[in-house]
């Protein structure tokens, strides 16, 4: 195993990655700007919804857009064990495995 380049990022700028560090149900997010616009991406597990959007198979190898933070100023993302959050707008977003209290509100 050697470092390699994701290609799906060979075009854009990405300003923040995260890597959740579960064993289970791994996942990772990123933040992308091109042109003054920010996206956030998600993939791994999609366990809990951690990914931010519905899909169809359990994981996915490539980047899937969160569209919820079109529009969002998106700052920072962190992928947690089995769930996700993004600071956006100084504002604190979290989604996927809500047990435990670590989403700071009921799972929706």
């Amino acid at each position: 195993n050697k470092p390699t380049r994701v290609s799906f990022f060979a075009n854009t700028n990405v300003l923040d990655v995260s890597c959740g560090q579960s064993k289970a149900h791994p996942h990772t997010l990123a933040i992308t700007e091109s042109e003054q616009e920010r996206t956030v991406w998600a993939w791994g597990d999609a366990y809990k919804d951690q990914l931010g959007e519905p899909i169809s198979q359990e994981f996915t190898c490539t980047p899937t857009q969160i569209t919820f933070f079109d529009g969002r100023n998106a700052e920072k993302v962190c992928s947690g064990g089995i769930h996700s959050m993004a600071l956006c707008d100084g504002k604190v977003f979290t989604w996927g495995c809500g047990s435990d209290g670590r989403l700071g509100h009921p799972e929706c």
